[in-house]
């Protein structure tokens, strides 16, 4: 509920900004871009809650041993909101970014816009982490793994791959 109420705080100060004069256009751009910021992470939230206190494992689920989720932990919660209208709000302002965009990337302009396409600078050291420690027989890992190395080869990055599950009582990742 705070990732969302602060969500809705810069949407407000972006529809201020908007309507007084000077630079209002890049500050109602900026506030609007940190208010879906905030809404990703009311998203991540609402996920992360669903998960660790509404997934159950025991029984009721389409056949034995699988899991369901108790929409009650939910839906009469204080805040009753679901990943549904979290979504529905942040394409709302998505939509208001696109709109505001002019024909640029939604994100922030470029501060260097002729920069070359194959341009890294040699003070960087970036890389691709990765977890992927599902049961034996599953195939995403390879599939998974083999993707990131041919990405990390194509951008000369370093790779890390942590295959074991160093967090039994979650679930697979």
């Amino acid at each position: 509920a705070m990732y969302r109420m602060l969500a809705l705080v810069k949407l407000e100060a972006g529809q201020r900004a908007a309507s007084s004069s000077g630079h209002a256009t890049s500050v109602a751009r900026r506030e609007q871009q940190l208010a879906l910021r905030f809404q990703h992470l009311a998203n991540v939230w609402v996920t992360h809650v669903w998960e660790k206190f509404a997934r159950r494992e025991e029984g009721g689920g389409p056949g034995e041993g699988w899991a369901w989720y108790d929409q009650s932990y939910i839906d009469e919660s204080a805040w009753p909101i679901g990943i549904r209208e979290l979504n529905v709000e942040m394409n709302s302002v998505q939509t208001g970014l696109e709109a505001s965009s002019t024909g640029s990337a939604t994100g922030h302009w470029p501060r260097w816009a002729d920069a070359p396409h194959s341009f890294r600078d040699p003070k960087l050291t970036l890389g691709v982490a990765s977890v992927c420690a599902y049961p034996p027989d599953n195939p995403l890992p390879r599939y998974a793994a083999s993707n990131h190395r041919a990405y990390v080869a194509r951008h000369g990055y370093r790779y890390v791959l942590e295959e074991r599950n160093l967090s039994p009582e979650r679930p697979p990742a």
